[in-house]
């Protein structure tokens, strides 16, 4: 890839749509493992795995929100 922002030749995905597509596959892997009587603990550990180190970000409060979508519709 040259830089311009153009998809490279033959259509194939970018690698940021390929590091999308790996990363849901992850987190669909990571939610079908949940326990299902407790997502509440899962979320609640989740979270403070998250924060634990004190930095606090939009893309980490985005990501948390989009982890409890998915464990909601699990």
């Amino acid at each position: 890839m040259d830089g311009s922002g153009e998809q490279p030749r033959g259509g194939g995905p970018t690698s940021s749509e390929q590091i999308m597509k790996t990363g849901a596959l992850l987190l669909q892997g990571m939610i079908a493992a949940v326990d299902t009587d407790s997502p509440r603990e899962v979320f609640f550990r989740v979270a403070a795995d998250m924060f634990a180190d004190g930095n606090f970000n939009w893309g980490r409060v985005v990501a948390l929100f989009y982890f409890a979508s998915k464990l909601v519709l699990k």
